[in-house]
């Protein structure tokens, strides 16, 4: 298992949920604490040429990221292409051949000794297995649903304003954003339990998570344009998330 790279991968993907979490883009003083934050998540890895590079990196992606958001409305498949980049050049940056590695005092964090119980507790974290984990629940509060929204809004399932008698086509075509912002919480939510069960192993009760939805909105699902909202919406993050956590699984078995 390569950590240094699911840590950096995990310092990329809790910054883009802090800084781009909204859907609007990112501001240029949150471009520059975004790209400060994650420089200074390298501290925690001993110096060589490589971290010089992944310097340059992360500026350079950064500065595109926020340039490129000025002048697009397609945010959610900007966010996802970055997202592949910064995955796929970092996964040959952070290979065990380029050397780079975490410096000493966090290789020998096993076996630092304290009377205090937080300190104890943090020796006692299997961080290999909480960094991967931790990754899969980074991917499901954000990354996922830019997928999901993308794939909505390409498929015209999105949820619209709708007028009286439905009359005003024009108010149909645009985006229900209270109802958006609601299935996004609703969605991070049901992720996060997803995700759990599976890693759990407990497949049947992702079920009762689906039937407490269904319940809970049943009323709203009588309208055809909503339930296909629902259901497809539903349908993407339970695989989406079930998907994320056969991967994590997967990546602890090696």
């Amino acid at each position: 298992m390569n950590l240094t790279f699911y840590y950096i991968l995990d310092v990329l993907i809790f910054t883009r949920l802090i800084f781009q979490f909204k859907d609007k883009p990112i501001t240029k003083s949150n471009f520059l604490i975004k790209t400060v934050v994650e420089i200074f998540g390298l501290i925690l890895f001993s110096w060589n040429y490589w971290l010089m590079l992944v310097v340059v990196i992360l500026f350079t992606l950064n500065y595109l990221s926020y340039i490129i958001e000025l002048n697009t409305k397609r945010l959610n498949l900007l966010r996802i292409i970055f997202l592949l980049l910064y995955i796929t050049i970092f996964s040959f940056i952070f290979s065990p051949s380029s050397g780079i590695h975490f410096n000493t005092a966090v290789r020998n964090i096993s076996k630092f000794q304290s009377s205090s119980i937080i300190l104890e507790l943090l020796v006692g974290v299997n961080w290999a297995t909480a960094t991967v984990i931790l990754m899969g629940l980074l991917l499901n509060l954000n990354e996922v649903n830019f997928l999901i929204r993308y794939l909505l809004e390409k498929l015209d399932f999105a949820p619209k304003l709708l007028s009286e008698n439905n009359q005003n086509k024009h108010n149909n075509k645009i985006i229900d954003k209270s109802e958006y912002n609601a299935g996004r919480i609703i969605g991070i939510l049901e992720r996060i339990i997803i995700y759990f069960f599976v890693l759990n192993g407990s497949y049947t009760a992702i079920g009762i998570v689906l039937a407490a939805k269904g319940f809970t909105r049943f009323k709203e699902l009588e309208k055809r344009a909503f339930a296909e909202y629902v259901l497809i919406g539903t349908l993407l993050s339970t695989i989406l998330a079930s998907t994320i956590a056969l991967l994590v699984k997967k990546i602890l078995l090696h």
